[in-house]
């Protein structure tokens, strides 16, 4: 998973010609396992390993747990097909709310509270929009061009992952202001029975 930093500039003086002096990035390259756990009822768990890393690292500020509870409105479930529903789930005690609508996935702090008179976020938070993408056959016609052009970059001796996910974190700081965005790319390992 490929990311960059971004963290505020102390420095006026513009030594090595790096712009307007806004940022600075630090690029780094890190393995990353995402887990999901889902009991297909009302449970849901979504878990990171962060490996080695080249140049920079995933803040130690970004959750490597988080738990949810999964809340269905089926009165709607009649009414609207089954890939157009909306999947909400209350993660970690109400902090943060999150919803699955068809292969999209989008994850965001249920309250932000930022007063003038000082007081902010008690600690940081983040965002996360992910989208999975099904692999499609070579040569088979798909509504989705991403699952297509991925399914061509394999060599008819290769057999590629059935799944693959996108997905985009933005790590703020207490005051709102980003500290630390990252663009990952994972693939679909399934998990045996006694994992």
């Amino acid at each position: 998973a490929g990311k960059s930093k971004i963290s505020s500039s102390s420095s006026t003086e513009n030594t090595n010609n790096m712009g307007d002096g806004f940022a600075e990035w630090s690029m780094g390259v890190q393995k990353v396992a995402m887990t999901y756990r889902w009991n297909f009822d009302d449970l849901i768990r979504q878990k990171f390993d962060f490996g080695r890393s080249m140049g920079a690292y995933t803040s130690d500020d970004l959750p490597r747990n988080s738990m949810g509870n999964v809340v269905l409105d089926e009165s709607m479930s009649r009414r609207i097909k089954a890939g157009e529903r909306i999947t909400y789930i209350d993660y970690d005690m109400g902090a943060y709310a999150g919803f699955i609508v068809g292969s999209v996935c989008i994850k965001a702090p249920k309250y932000l509270n930022f007063s003038q008179n000082g007081r902010a976020q008690s600690r940081p938070f983040y965002t996360e929009f992910a989208v999975f993408h099904k692999t499609v056959e070579k040569g088979t016609a798909s509504s989705d061009n991403t699952a297509s052009i991925l399914a061509q970059q394999f060599d008819e001796n290769s057999i590629p992952p059935e799944l693959y996910c996108s997905r985009m974190t933005r790590l703020y700081s207490i005051d709102g202001r980003l500290s630390q965005g990252s663009t990952s790319f994972f693939t679909l390992k399934r998990m045996s029975r006694g994992e």
